[in-house]
């Protein structure tokens, strides 16, 4: 019962915390700040009063729309909340109560608002990849995890940061010679800043994931449309979604794989 308690919790504050993901997605491109003005209506611009700006339960009960002026509230809202508590739950239950789940639980976060405003604005901001460098170095100096699965040394998350900088410096070099950006430099930030947290070997196992579901959704795309799905999707919600495959099970996935292999 504790557990299931728990985890009730996690699920909880994910939400909350989810609603508050969807006012940085609304706001950060904006430029406006997030605590000035309170929550309103974007559209009649009415202040949303405290009961119908309950996480999940209000969006439901108002049927996804506002209820002074009846303008529908989209339903990203609705998915950023729930992608957060379901997350936060998942967290929690394969890497137990300690102090780096909530860490994990505040990069997840942060995947889920970098990756709605790179699908939006095609911008991946600063402020979101400094926000996932500085949990990467709190989870340096945070006691060892004692979680399931997610065991990763202090030189993995250094050389995996070391590794990024080199990646972004040749990224630079390559793009000045061919005149055209080959990868977008919010990207290369994200992969340094990610790499401080989850060591070089997630890293690069969330890199090949994320690039192997970008080749099985741009095919498919081109042969039913000419222009390409590169054009009209960026990058980083695929590498949001294969770093966050890589944390949750890459560890395991890289054991089983060097034990079938017998390369250890």
């Amino acid at each position: 019962m504790f557990e299931v308690f728990i985890a009730f919790l996690f699920g909880f504050f994910g939400l909350c915390f989810g609603s508050f993901g969807n006012v940085v997605i609304y706001r950060l491109p904006r430029k406006i700040s997030l605590l000035k003005p309170g929550s309103h209506c974007p559209n009649c611009k009415k202040k949303i009063k405290w009961y119908d700006n309950l996480p999940l339960l209000s969006y439901l009960l108002l049927g996804g729309k506002c209820r002074n002026c009846k303008k529908g509230i989209g339903i990203r809202y609705l998915l950023v909340e729930l992608l957060t508590g379901s997350l936060w739950v998942v967290s929690y239950l394969l890497f137990g109560l300690t102090s780096l789940t909530f860490i994990t639980c505040f990069v997840l976060l942060a995947f889920i608002i970098l990756a709605f405003i790179d699908l939006k604005y095609f911008e991946i901001p600063d402020s979101i990849n400094l926000f996932l460098a500085l949990l990467g170095l709190l989870a340096l100096f945070v006691a060892p995890l004692e979680g399931k699965i997610l065991t990763i040394s202090y030189k993995s998350r250094l050389l995996s940061l070391f590794s990024s900088l080199i990646l972004i410096l040749l990224f630079y070099i390559f793009s000045r010679l061919a005149k055209k950006e080959l990868i977008g430099g919010g990207d290369l930030k994200l992969l340094a800043a990610v790499g401080l947290f989850l060591g070089w070997e997630l890293q690069i196992l969330g890199l090949i994931i994320a690039s192997v579901i970008g080749v099985l959704v741009e095919i498919p795309s081109r042969l039913i449309s000419k222009k390409s799905l590169k054009a009209r999707l960026p990058f980083g919600p695929y590498l949001v979604l294969g770093f966050t495959i890589s944390l949750f099970f890459g560890l395991k996935f890289i054991e089983w794989y060097l034990s079938t292999f017998q390369l250890i």
